[in-house]
């Protein structure tokens, strides 16, 4: 078998202002987040005075452990979960 190495990067003509901490309410996200973090990329970059998040994730095939993907909180049916940068949301 071959030995494969992959990076993910986040390019922009404008510079990075800091790093975006992403986090969940529910345990299981944070658990993915942390199990998949060389997979995510996440900037706050600035745009006309306005800071925009910049989000990169490479999902491959993998297989998420059951440790991983199984959950006990349901996710709410709408809202991203995101929000900018200063919302206090």
């Amino acid at each position: 078998m071959t030995s494969q190495t992959f990076h993910s990067v986040n390019l922009s003509k404008i510079p990075f202002v800091g790093d975006l901490e992403l986090s969940s309410k529910v345990a299981w996200g944070n658990d993915a987040k942390e199990f998949f973090r060389g997979n995510i990329i996440a900037k706050v970059i600035e745009v006309n005075g306005q800071l925009l998040n910049a989000v990169n994730i490479y999902g491959p095939a993998w297989i998420v452990p059951a440790s991983v993907a199984v959950h006990k909180t349901a996710m709410p049916a709408t809202g991203s979960g995101v929000s900018a940068p200063g919302s206090g949301a």
